[in-house]
């Protein structure tokens, strides 16, 4: 199998976060809920690649405001994917491009979140997003050492950490 590098955004208005519902079932039958994003395209930024794929399943455009994490991945050797922290400023009207991928898009509370997201690799984006906020908080917005630390790629041992913990919300 061929590594499709990607990008995913965890868009937030005001304590709510952004989900999209998949209109197909992944390879074990199940449709899932996910933060907007996907594949990157041939010579395409990871930057650009999120904000396409944010337009494309939710019908609008964040403002993208930092890349959070990279992560590389243990099952598919030198993929990597890009989590990047985006808000709306106004009241946007969700609507996917393509109703055939994407079904419902929800602002929800990270509790739901918790809930509805079942992939590890979103359980894991849903914890690092947490630890992004409270490092800004602990901050007042200011730069924090451990948000550089976040930003360098997990090791495998992180990643399996992240997967037997539960998501603190």
């Amino acid at each position: 199998m061929v590594a499709l590098d990607g990008s995913f955004t965890v868009i937030s208005r005001g304590s709510l976060i952004l989900l999209v519902h998949h209109a197909y079932p992944d390879k074990k039958g199940v449709k899932h809920w996910s933060f907007p994003g996907g594949g990157r395209e041939s010579g395409e930024s990871f930057r650009t690649a999120a904000l396409r794929e944010c337009t494309e399943e939710t019908g609008c455009t964040p403002r993208i405001i930092t890349k959070i994490a990279e992560y590389q991945s243990r099952k598919y050797e030198g993929q990597t994917t890009f989590l990047y922290h985006g808000f709306l400023e106004t009241e946007s009207q969700l609507n996917p491009e393509n109703k055939n991928e994407i079904d419902d898009v929800q602002f929800v509370s990270k509790n739901e979140a918790q809930k509805l997201l079942i992939l590890p690799a979103q359980c894991i984006f849903l914890a690092t997003f947490q630890s992004y906020l409270d490092c800004l908080s602990k901050q007042n917005g200011e730069w924090n050492p451990y948000l550089e630390y976040m930003s360098k790629p997990l090791t495998h041992k992180e990643i399996e950490h992240y997967l037997q913990s539960p998501v603190v919300v």
